[in-house]
């Protein structure tokens, strides 16, 4: 279905990106016009082109060491997720496991339980649920944290 929405200048169009469902397919098209005087031109219709907005990927502000081996996360907020789950690995680029799951949306801070000695890689992703799926951002930065005692 298209929609038709009121003249916008491309300075509107953040404004209304914002206003659209993460994971919903939109389809778009668009045509330029010129005023002069009273009178307006329009150019023709664009093809139509098909999105699907993505949630934004999180970014790890904070991977710290804290006692009794444990390891402080704080991470950036991405408006709009219900969550985030937090992936653990002793190597940098594959045996990732889910070591948390977060299921408040506006939470940035997570503590992860005792853990042996070593060096530990750390990576999150946000989600959102709607309509009984579950949809994903991309990965964050990945952080090392090394444990002792």
């Amino acid at each position: 279905d298209l929609h038709s929405f009121p003249t916008r200048r491309s300075s509107d169009l953040p404004g209304l990106a914002k206003k659209l469902k993460t994971g919903k397919k939109y389809q778009f098209r668009v045509r330029a016009f010129a005023k002069s005087g009273s009178k307006t031109v329009y150019g023709s219709w664009s093809k139509v082109a098909v999105a699907t907005p993505k949630l934004d990927s999180t970014k790890i502000k904070k991977a710290k060491a804290k006692s009794k081996r444990r390891i402080l996360l704080l991470w950036k907020k991405i408006a709009g997720a219900t969550g985030y789950k937090i992936y653990i690995s002793k190597h940098k680029n594959r045996g990732y496991k889910v070591a948390a799951s977060v299921k408040k949306g506006k939470l940035v801070k997570y503590v992860l339980g005792k853990r042996a000695k070593g060096k530990y890689f750390i990576k999150i992703r946000a989600f959102i649920k709607q309509g009984g799926k579950t949809i994903y951002s991309g990965y964050s930065n990945i952080k090392s944290v090394k444990l002792r005692k």
